[in-house]
């Protein structure tokens, strides 16, 4: 072997076990890596999970409010048609009409 071919090839030994050191990095980076998402993650959840809780229980106190406040309103909506319908039964009937050609036919003059 010439000397240039021993050379090329201690290059390419230096250059794969190089890359074989930084592929080794990377795996380590990205389980590390993984770790700590998985551990925000699970942080993440067990913070959440209270903050879901108390918005589902407002959730039922606004629905149950709503749904009372409307109870109310249609209570004084019957309430009011329930007078109103009173108060038009005691009114007395409007006069009628009189008719303007009879007027008409009765005036001398």
């Amino acid at each position: 072997m010439t000397t240039i071919a021993l050379i090329l090839l201690a290059i390419i030994a230096i250059a794969t076990t190089f890359m074989a050191i930084l592929q080794i990095g990377a795996i380590i980076y990205v389980r590390r890596l993984g770790r700590r998402v998985d551990d925000l993650a699970g942080e993440f959840k067990r913070e959440l999970k209270p903050l879901v809780g108390r918005l589902n229980t407002m959730k039922d106190v606004v629905i149950n409010q709503a749904r009372e406040e409307l109870g109310l309103i249609e209570g004084l909506r019957t309430a009011f048609e329930s007078m109103k319908k009173t108060f038009q039964k005691s009114q007395p009937p409007p006069p009628a009409t009189r008719n303007t050609e009879d007027e008409d036919s009765m005036f001398i003059g």
